[in-house]
């Protein structure tokens, strides 16, 4: 990951200026957490891979991200996924973590 301001999110101490990016809840009183919007450069993120978000939107973020993943394998096959497909891609996501 470049030297990047969510890199230094993850290393250093949360600076009171940051702020959930999904509701706008201030880190000053709020657990902030980083978000992967996918796992495409696990590592070798670009800032727009992640997001800085509270415990409360954290789930969400996650729950937006498994159902943008099996809009996107889908795609490549040019079909939807079936219910069977997205919930066996949703706990292959979620055993990532």
């Amino acid at each position: 990951m470049k030297n990047t301001k969510k890199k230094r999110f993850i290393t250093e101490e949360v600076p009171e200026w940051f702020t959930c990016e999904k509701c706008g809840a201030d880190g000053t009183w709020l657990h902030l957490e980083v978000h992967h919007k996918n796992y495409d450069r696990l590592g070798h993120e670009f800032d727009s891979d992640l997001l800085i978000v509270c415990r409360d939107c954290h789930p969400k973020a996650d729950a937006e991200r498994v159902e943008w993943e099996a809009r996107r394998v889908s795609q490549v096959g040019m079909k939807w996924a079936t219910l069977e497909e997205v919930e066996t891609l949703t706990a292959k996501l979620l055993s990532l973590k």
